[in-house]
């Protein structure tokens, strides 16, 4: 079996072995390069947004999360008002939290923002390992990482490595371009990753490594 020694902390200079790694992952898969992508960002430019904006917006997409799994619960209204956090949601993300109904058209769409959340967890050092994106995240427990005082979570909370972050962040365009151009071509493969994993972390990637992007507002993920 093929080991791409995935989970293995590379050490990467320039912006050049970033993408010449990553397209080494994408030969050996059999997939595309995507060589009209240049990487997204600049190992020496890029600049992240705050570990507390960053954690904040984690804390928001679980508790989404965790509304998606029961409309009928509130628990995680409870954790909001307990924490006071209503002030860091989006006001359609509020009206989510304090609906009932059980056919509620976005469930499937906050559902999935675990997968955000869980990236932006990875790039503050509250998850270890991002892994490749073919399984979704155990929510079990994912979620009781974030089920803690604020300031108790933003304490441990560490940036990783920038060349980390962008070398994540390229890989998962380019696994996100293969599907999509595989559909453009009205091909059927097989591909050893889940392309809803794949977009939802990458909205997390990217939001944390554009100072001025705001969540919700566009296209995070356009490639």
């Amino acid at each position: 079996m093929l080991n791409l020694n995935f989970f293995k902390k590379q050490k990467f200079e320039n912006n050049q072995q970033i993408l010449d790694y990553n397209l080494d992952i994408l030969f050996k898969k059999g997939l595309k390069s995507a060589k009209v992508l240049i990487l997204d960002e600049d190992i020496n430019s890029t600049k992240l947004k705050s570990l507390e904006d960053i954690y904040r917006r984690a804390f928001c997409l679980c508790m989404l999360g965790v509304k998606s799994e029961n409309m009928s619960d509130d628990v995680a209204l409870e954790l909001v008002e307990r924490f006071d956090f209503r002030k860091h949601f989006l006001p359609e993300e509020l009206e989510f939290l304090e609906s009932k109904d059980l056919s509620h058209p976005k469930i499937i769409k906050h559902n999935w923002g675990y997968e955000s959340s869980y990236a932006l967890c990875w790039v503050i050092g509250l998850v270890k390992k991002i892994g490749y994106p073919k399984d979704v995240v155990n929510v079990a427990k994912f979620t009781k990482i974030l089920a803690h005082k604020p300031e108790d979570v933003i304490q441990k909370a560490k940036y990783k490595d920038i060349v980390e972050i962008i070398q994540q962040q390229d890989l998962h365009t380019r696994l996100l371009w293969n599907y999509r151009q595989s559909k453009i071509d009205n091909q059927i493969i097989h591909f050893d990753f889940d392309s809803s994993v794949v977009q939802t972390r990458l909205e997390g990637l990217r939001w944390a490594a554009k100072v001025d992007a705001i969540w919700g507002d566009g296209d995070l993920v356009g490639t």
